[in-house]
């Protein structure tokens, strides 16, 4: 599909079933409402996306002509097969972008419903901000590349945290991944070196700076004798990556310049894989986004 790549990411993620609807929230165990709030029905990926009352709507006001379902499927994806089977022809960019936007305009009616809730409710605690946070622009034209890692011994597996921004603190793209593999402190600093890396080629940055607050894996990247054996493989795959960027530096940060990666790696043991953001802030880091970008000139914290 000739579209924007925060669409496709869109798609992606609806074909691997990991939209973070109510109901696949309340499945994971986070939370225990899963009525959609439009209806009250339950809030399957198939029904905010098709079958609700106000995606009903919206598809009808599109010039697609679209298959009427007597039961439509509980999975967004399992709709769009089979309206490939009975309606291949389709403007599939348009269909594309009509689902999107009914995923965006969803994600911000649950925003303001949750800062409504937080402001008469005991809010949930946070990790602290720092007063002054290091965190240093890239420059114009360039996107920084915040990653961290977190082992989470007890469940014998880690989490990586991705956060990507323009010069103007603006957010790109972001994720929280989980492995199942109890890694240590190096090899996950690099793996979540190597995820920020490829999540910037795949949202089509060509200039990038890589950072990360684990000074031994930065340093390794340029100092091949400070290679350590656990991490050879992954840092010699990043060297090769960063090869085909334009323009490509690794940085050491502070683990204070570094709380929005942080906070999605921790974020990571709650999942059962991955949730990825294309240019749309996870509520979780707000805070932490809007004081990193604080005193940069420029800056509208309504665009981030």
């Amino acid at each position: 599909m000739n579209c924007l790549n925060k669409i496709k990411h869109f798609f992606w993620r609806a074909y691997k079933n990991i939209l973070p609807t109510k109901l696949k929230l309340k499945d994971k165990g986070i939370g225990s409402d899963d009525r959609c709030e439009f209806c009250d029905q339950s809030e399957s990926s198939g029904h905010a996306l098709w079958s609700c009352k106000t995606a009903e709507e919206v598809w009808s006001n599109t010039k697609l002509k679209l298959p009427f379902f007597q039961d439509p499927q509980r999975d967004f994806i399992d709709i769009v097969w089979a309206i490939y089977d009975t309606h291949p022809g389709i403007n599939w960019e348009l269909f594309a972008v009509t689902a999107w936007s009914l995923w965006n305009n969803r994600n911000k009616l649950h925003s303001a419903y949750l800062k409504e809730v937080q402001e008469v409710k005991q809010p949930i605690e946070r990790p602290p901000i720092p007063a002054k946070p290091p965190w240093i622009p890239p420059n114009r034209g360039c996107f920084k590349v915040n990653t961290d890692g977190a082992i989470f011994e007890e469940l014998g597996c880690c989490g990586i945290g991705v956060v990507i921004r323009n010069e103007r603190g603006q957010l790109m793209g972001a994720m929280s991944k989980k492995f199942e593999l109890p890694l240590d402190v190096l090899e996950v600093e690099a793996k979540a070196l190597e995820e920020g890396m490829l999540l910037a080629w795949d949202l089509g940055l060509k200039e990038i700076t890589l950072e990360s607050d684990s000074e031994l894996v930065v340093k390794a990247l340029s100092d091949q004798r400070l290679l350590q054996i656990s991490i050879q493989k992954v840092i010699e795959g990043i060297r090769e990556g960063l090869k085909c960027f334009l323009a490509a530096t690794v940085t050491h940060t502070r683990r204070s310049g570094n709380s929005p990666a942080h906070i999605l790696a921790r974020h990571a043991k709650l999942l059962n894989h991955s949730i990825i953001w294309v240019e749309d802030t996870p509520p979780i880091i707000v805070d932490h986004i809007q004081n990193d970008v604080t005193g940069l000139n420029s800056i509208s914290f309504n665009e981030i």
